[in-house]
């Protein structure tokens, strides 16, 4: 019986990492919904991670290089989606170190807001671009600190831009 749970639990796990990369935590969950029972499933994972389909510092540098390339984020909600996929803290630690010295992050945030402001276009008041700017980089984890100094050089002669 667990030979053949076993190899139900394994192919359903392959099933899941040729989707997309995931943590040990997140195979672990699925599996458990999925109620298989737990010495097949450490038996899945140890399998797994000996054959190296499943490594969470690998998992986490790839999930931060995929947010850095296609939907930046502030490390805080990087380092909040990493606990979320089940990484322990000297993964996440190591890896938003290693993405902090790769990305200037107060970069990353002013081509957000260059991007973000040609989508609002040019009939929109000062104010109210503004307050879109702010509140797409606060969402996105940005400090306020670091928004007001991109608001200040952004906005300075926006109305010149738009009229």
């Amino acid at each position: 019986m667990i030979d053949k749970s076993y190899a139900d639990a394994l192919a359903y796990s392959l099933k899941l990492l040729k989707i997309r990369p995931r943590s040990i935590f997140e195979v672990n969950d699925r599996l458990s919904a999925r109620k298989q029972p737990p010495d097949v499933i450490m038996k899945v994972i140890s399998s797994l991670r000996g054959s190296g389909h499943l490594n969470d510092l690998q998992f986490a540098k790839a999930w931060v290089e995929d947010r850095m390339n296609f939907n930046p984020k502030a490390p805080a909600i990087l380092a909040r989606e990493l606990k979320q996929k089940g990484l322990n803290e000297n993964i996440i630690e190591t890896v938003l170190g290693e993405a902090k010295k790769r990305f200037d992050f107060n970069d990353v945030a002013s081509g957000m807001a260059d991007t973000f402001i040609k989508r609002l276009g040019g009939n929109i008041s000062r104010e109210s671009a503004k307050r879109r700017v702010a509140g797409y980089l606060k969402r996105r984890g940005f400090s306020s600190t670091l928004i007001d100094d991109i608001l200040n050089k952004k906005f300075d002669g926006y109305e010149t831009q738009i009229n």
